[in-house]
């Protein structure tokens, strides 16, 4: 897999991501409805929620914004490291999976507003109470949103309940990435121990699987797009950004699809192709002043 080819068409596509977020600042689009503001005059109220419907669409910006911002990171960094970074790509991969993820729980074009609104309540509340306690604006907010649900008797669906990040995630993505995602990010004791086996030996298992992880985070950020520019009704080509060239939205997306099978396929070959033995003389600590040609500092054959 050409590590340049990645860069180029995940910064490509994060890019068309918040060209997509940013064209649609205002107005946004409601599928069946010619005005949001008609509905938010009828749902609103200035004692607790005033624009429901706005609100929502605009979490659903939000969420794009920084889905694309994390993929464009993991973009730059992959182009101007030295090195493939071998945890800041899962970890920035594992945060743009569930921003993705979220703003597909909110953009489902066949929702109706309604549930759209309901949905855009439970991430609210969900969010603020594990993440602003003690602060009085958050219990305000939390408050407001409160007040909109009882006030409208708002029955919430088992669908539109909100799930946990890894449950939301496997919905729309691939559960086992995203839950191997999770082992660099969370210093996972076997994962670092395989990482530093392999970077004694000079193999590049690591390095494959944060590009692997990059891949992943270009393929969601991917599909959110594809969902929130049909939500608003946004034409696509004419939002493809980055270094791609004259590329239509759907070869974009073509190339972003061979660039992840490329990766997990390269992955997946590299996990079952060689046997690590540890640091044969793990206790030594000064690196002997001379070592016989094609050896590193522990005298094991370079590769």
């Amino acid at each position: 897999m050409d590590i340049e080819d990645l860069a180029l068409y995940a910064n490509a596509m994060s890019i068309t991501a918040l060209n997509v977020a940013y064209f649609s600042e205002f107005p946004y689009r409601e599928p069946g409805l010619s005005s949001i503001q008609t509905v938010d005059e009828s749902l609103g109220d200035a004692g607790d929620v005033p624009d429901p419907l706005l609100s929502t669409h605009r979490y659903i910006r939000f969420y794009l914004i920084s889905a694309g911002e994390t993929v464009y990171s993991s973009a730059k960094l992959l182009r101007e490291s030295g090195n493939v970074p071998v945890v800041a790509l899962p970890a920035l991969a594992r945060v743009t999976a569930e921003h993705c993820s979220r703003a597909l729980f909110l953009s489902d074009p066949d929702l109706g507003y309604e549930r759209r609104i309901a949905r855009a309540a439970a991430l609210t509340r969900e969010g603020i109470l594990s993440a602003g306690k003690g602060s009085e604006g958050a219990k305000r907010i939390v408050e407001m949103w409160t007040d909109y649900h009882d006030r409208h008797r708002i029955q919430t669906r088992r669908k539109d309940k909100l799930p946990s990040y890894s449950e939301l995630v496997s919905r729309y993505f691939d559960g086992y990435i995203y839950e191997s995602l999770s082992q660099p990010v969370h210093g996972n004791a076997a994962w670092v121990a395989l990482s530093v086996l392999c970077e004694q030996q000079g193999a590049p298992l690591p390095a494959a699987e944060s590009c692997w992880g990059l891949a992943f985070a270009t393929a969601c950020i991917t599909a959110t797009t594809e969902g929130v520019a049909e939500l608003w009704d946004i034409d696509l080509d004419s939002h493809v950004g980055g270094d791609s060239g004259d590329l239509k939205w759907s070869d974009l997306r073509e190339l972003v699809d061979q660039m992840f099978e490329q990766a997990h396929d390269e992955r997946e070959r590299l996990r079952t192709s060689r046997l690590l033995v540890d640091n044969p003389d793990p206790y030594r600590l000064e690196v002997p002043a001379e070592q016989p040609a094609g050896l590193d500092s522990y005298g094991v054959e370079n590769v």
